[in-house]
């Protein structure tokens, strides 16, 4: 429960959002791979490290992509949606996104340079912690990826 704020300096090439916590989840498992919170073949083991504090919410991960400002979210079961929202912006290197994660109403609302976007995602509840990707780093798409968190208060707090 409560109002969570987490700002992120982002570069062009990352995401950035909430993942719910898995402690139990052995991180050699996927030492070998390419890892990500979308790969349908490790759902399952993203669902076994389930714990009391994930509550009655279907959102397991929803993360902010910055290089088009579309939402992506999973439930790790059957449902998974990549798509717009509105007041979705994308992001340049060195933009600040911050990330107002209230679970009193379910919401994640997303900042961009201090400016409210909006909320991203709705149907939020339970524990979280805050994530972020970093992809294509150094590729030679001219897209070095890298990003900074910091706990903040939200705009106009």
């Amino acid at each position: 429960t409560g109002i969570h704020y987490a700002e992120f300096r982002v570069s062009r090439c990352s995401s950035v959002g909430v993942v719910r916590p898995m402690p139990n989840l052995d991180p050699a498992r996927f030492s070998n791979e390419t890892f990500s919170f979308f790969r349908w073949n490790y759902y399952d083991d993203f669902l076994a490290a389930r714990t009391d504090g994930w509550g009655d919410g279907n959102v397991h991960v929803c993360l902010y992509y910055t290089n088009g400002g579309e939402v992506r979210w999973t439930n790790w079961d059957d449902v998974e949606d990549l798509g717009d929202w509105e007041g979705m912006e994308s992001c340049e290197t060195g933009d600040t996104i911050g990330m107002l994660l209230n679970l009193d109403e379910g919401t994640l609302t997303v900042y961009k340079n201090n400016r409210r976007l909006g909320v991203m995602q709705t149907g939020l509840s339970g524990s979280y912690c805050w994530h972020a990707t970093c992809w294509y780093a150094n590729n030679g798409w001219g897209c070095s990826s890298s990003v900074t968190i910091r706990r903040g208060e939200p705009p106009g707090a």
